[in-house]
C-alpha cells in the first residue's frame, strides 16, 4: 500500500508513520507534506496513492483548499485535533475522521475501509443524508503553472476563455495575458471546470460566462460569441449547441 501523510507537526508525522509500519511493514510512506501549496502541487502531479492521511490545519491554511483546487479520487483519512470539520471532510472524499491522539485501533479500522471499500462508504453516505447534505463535486479553483524557476498560481476566476491550439491548451485571461494549462485536451479540462461558469462552445473553445458581452445570430441558426477584452476573437456555436448556450446564459 502506498500512502501520503499530510502533517505539519513532525512528532505527529513520526508517530503516525511508526504505527502504520507496525500495522503493515511493507507500506510505502511519503511525507510529511506540511502546507497547502506543497499539497496542491503533489495533487496536481497526479501521483498515485492508495490513501492520503491528512491533518486539516496546516502551516498556511486548511487542507481543503488544496483538495478543492486539485480534486482527487484517492480516499482520504483525516487526522485532526478538531471535530468541527467532520462534515466538510466527508464531502472531500473522506472515508474516516480520526481525532488525535490517533490510536493503532483507529488506524486499523480506517485502513480496513481502504482495503474493502476503495472509496466513500455507505456509513458516510448515511451521515451526509442525516445532515441533509449530499456529496458535492469539487471543481478547479486554480492551476499550478510551472515556470523557469518554480511555479505560480493561475486562478480559474481570471480566465476569459480557453482555446485548443495544436497540442497546447491555452487559457486567455481577463487581463489580456495567456497561460498554457497542464492538460492535454479540452475533453479532460471540461470535467474539471464548473459548468455554471464555463461552457464548451465547440471542439476548440471553452468560454466563461463573465467574459461574454454579446451573442450574434449567424447563418443556419448558428451563434457567434464576442468576448470582453478580445475584440478580434469570435467564437462560433453550432445550431445544435446554440439553444444550450441561450439556456445557460439566461439563468
Amino acid at each position: 500500500m502506498k500512502v501520503l501523510i499530510v502533517e505539519d507537526e513532525i512528532h505527529s508525522f513520526n508517530s503516525l508513520r511508526r504505527m502504520l509500519l507496525q500495522l503493515e511493514p511493507s507500506m510505502q510512506i511519503d511525507g510529511p507534506v506540511t502546507d497547502v501549496v506543497d499539497l496542491t502541487g503533489i495533487l496536481a502531479s497526479q501521483k498515485s496513492y492508495d490513501v492520503i492521511f491528512s491533518d486539516i490545519r496546516l502551516d498556511d491554511g486548511l487542507c481543503f483548499e488544496a483538495f478543492a483546487a486539485e480534486p482527487t479520487d484517492i480516499p482520504i483519512i483525516f487526522t485532526t485535533a478538531y471535530d468541527e470539520y467532520a462534515i466538510k471532510a466527508f464531502q472531500t472524499n473522506g472515508i474516516a475522521y480520526l481525532l488525535k491522539p490517533v490510536t493503532a485501533a483507529d488506524l486499523e479500522q480506517a485502513l480496513q475501509k481502504v482495503r474493502t471499500l476503495g472509496g466513500r462508504s455507505e456509513e458516510l453516505q448515511r451521515l451526509l443524508a442525516a445532515y441533509g447534505l449530499q456529496p458535492r463535486r469539487s471543481y478547479r479553483a486554480r492551476f499550478l503553472i510551472n515556470d523557469f524557476d518554480g511555479a505560480h498560481i493561475l486562478d480559474v476566476a481570471d480566465i476569459s476563455h480557453i482555446e485548443k491550439r495544436g497540442e497546447k491548451v491555452i487559457a486567455f485571461l481577463d487581463n489580456g495575458k495567456s497561460e498554457t494549462l497542464p492538460v492535454e485536451s479540452l475533453d479532460e479540462l471540461e470535467g474539471m471546470l464548473d459548468p455554471e461558469r464555463f461552457f464548451r462552445a465547440n471542439r476548440q473553445f471553452i468560454i466563461s460566462a463573465g467574459s461574454i458581452y454579446r451573442i450574434v445570430n449567424s447563418f443556419r441558426q448558428k451563434l457567434r460569441v464576442r468576448l470582453k477584452g478580445y475584440p478580434d476573437t469570435t467564437i462560433e456555436v453550432s445550431k445544435e449547441r446554440a439553444s444550450d448556450l441561450r439556456r445557460w446564459l439566461d439563468r
